[in-house]
């Protein structure tokens, strides 16, 4: 009896040792989907050095490490597997930018659960961890986190492939790429898919003039937002050849990491009139924001396109989210219960708006101001332009 206890006892231990999640960790196989999955090297190299081998990484003093956790977690968290880090290949492979690795265990990750992965590299020769690599300036680079999700027990070998790991550049520490967290706060720039991001008016017109800013706006959810601390960035003049754009640059998102996702918005407002977009919201000023949109942090060594905000849907964007032009306030002209939408334009051109429940508009000076009376029912409203009268 003693004898047949042992015996399960070890079948059981056996079978909780097979169940242990495992990945092929290796960047040369025959992956399902196409992508750039090697790993480059910058050549701007650091004094004291040795140069670096060419654009993609060779030679076995380079050595790669796979660090995991569960789902989800922080780039700061994931810890290295037990095994020995990967060497990459002799200068004169036929496979550069590709490391020698194997299957690794993923301790607590059983099959059917889905982990975060992350690869790193550094000069194992003179570094014996990428920690110290990275304190000491020497050559080091990681992945943009990516899911794995372990297979089930006797699936076939691909299954067992890293096909969400994309590569990247190994890089000095004291001539880095763009930093993690960083977006390209511009719509005037060459985005991958073709979409209206222009910035329009209340009027439908791309908008120009420098006292209008726009400003970037960033969190974990669409409804937990906080802005930037760069100074929001300018409308470009009425000259301009690219109206409805403005001048930003790249901004730093705080807290937010390679393969990070993150919410933005762009917020915008009369920066003449009011210092930042709450004054301008509290005052009644006109102002406008975007449909929250989603940004995932590019990992070191990305191409500048990666930087862009692709999914910004420029304003007033799509009609399935509270974005557009808004200044509410209450009147006594028209009666009592009634709301205006106050309108912006900034060229002397003469425009009518007529609400289509409530026929009646009010036109103001130029600059011009529509002030547009507006009942509960009545959200939609009609735009038309109308010459200027001749003299």
């Amino acid at each position: 009896m003693r004898t047949f206890l042992t015996v399960l006892a070890m079948a059981a231990v056996t079978s909780s040792a097979l169940a242990q999640g495992t990945v092929n960790f290796n960047n040369n196989v025959a992956f399902a989907t196409p992508a750039d999955r090697l790993v480059g090297c910058s050549c701007d190299c650091a004094p004291g050095y040795a140069p670096c081998p060419g654009p993609l990484l060779v030679g076995t003093d380079y050595v790669a490490q796979l660090y995991y956790g569960t789902q989800g977690t922080p780039e700061a968290s994931l810890t290295p597997v037990t095994n020995a880090p990967a060497r990459f290949r002799v200068a004169t492979t036929a496979s550069p930018g590709t490391w020698s690795g194997g299957t690794r265990a993923l301790e607590g990750i059983l099959p059917g659960q889905t982990a975060t992965l992350e690869v790193r590299v550094w000069d194992g020769s003179i570094f014996p961890t990428f920690e110290a690599a990275r304190t000491g300036g020497g050559m080091s680079g990681y992945s943009a986190r990516f899911d794995y999700t372990v297979p089930p027990d006797g699936s076939p070998s691909a299954a067992y492939f890293m096909e969400n790991f994309r590569g990247f550049v190994a890089f000095y520490e004291n001539d880095p790429p763009p930093p993690a967290g960083t977006v390209n706060f511009n719509n005037h720039v060459s985005f991958c898919t073709p979409a209206d991001r222009l910035v329009r008016d209340g009027l439908g017109m791309p908008l120009v003039e420098t006292n209008f800013v726009a400003q970037l706006y960033y969190g974990p959810t669409p409804d937990d937002l906080r802005s930037i601390t760069d100074a929001p960035a300018e409308f470009r003049p009425p000259t301009t050849t690219a109206p409805g754009t403005w001048s930003g640059g790249t901004r730093l998102l705080p807290g937010y990491y390679s393969g990070d996702t993150a919410w933005l918005q762009v917020r915008v407002w009369d920066y003449a009139q009011f210092p930042t977009y709450e004054d301008a919201v509290a005052g009644g000023g006109v102002h406008a924001q975007s449909c929250p949109f989603t940004y995932t942090i590019p990992g070191s060594g990305a191409a500048p396109s990666e930087f862009f905000m692709e999914n910004f849907p420029g304003i007033p964007g799509p009609l399935d989210c509270s974005a557009g032009w808004f200044s509410w306030g209450t009147s006594d002209d028209p009666p009592s219960g009634n709301r205006f939408l106050v309108l912006a334009h900034v060229s002397a051109v003469v425009w009518r708006a007529t609400n289509l429940n409530q026929p009646s508009w009010q036109l103001m000076n130029y600059p011009a101001t529509l002030r547009i009376p507006m009942t509960n029912e009545a959200m939609f409203f009609k735009v038309e332009r109308v010459p200027p009268p001749q003299p």
